[in-house]
């Protein structure tokens, strides 16, 4: 059986949004680590509200492949692309870091990573048309 497009995305996404996320908000609760990276990481309370947006953005994916069932990684690439395209597009716009610290690196990212969302639901749309 071959992986759809939209669940190798979820997975894909959720492994790295937990990871970066989990590993960030350890890093934030351990001063040592918050000192020495200071450039790395946001030592505000908008750097909490980031990782956390992060590891549940991956949680909520890890959800969507284990109950969801054939549309929960559809649902999940769809709505979380379009969440994070709109992040990213409001973002640079706003020139704001929309309360959770954002950067201008991570505006592209919430972008590039909505957009492949988008691609995967759109790939898994014309493999359906196709068969």
């Amino acid at each position: 059986m071959r992986m759809s497009p939209t669940r190798a995305y979820t997975w894909v996404a959720s492994v790295g949004l937990f990871l970066q996320g989990g590993s960030t908000l350890v890093a934030l609760l351990i001063p040592a680590v918050d000192r020495a990276f200071p450039s790395l990481l946001q030592e505000t309370q908008m750097g909490y509200s980031h990782s956390l947006l992060h590891a549940a953005s991956g949680l909520i994916g890890f959800a969507a492949l284990r109950f969801g069932g054939s549309a929960g990684p559809r649902r999940y690439a769809l709505w979380f692309g379009l969440f994070y395209l709109a992040l990213g597009i409001v973002g640079p716009l706003s020139g704001h870091p929309l309360g959770i610290g954002l950067t201008l690196f991570d505006h592209y990212f919430h972008a590039v990573l909505g957009g492949f969302g988008l691609l995967a639901v759109a790939a898994e749309n014309l493999r359906a048309r196709a068969a």
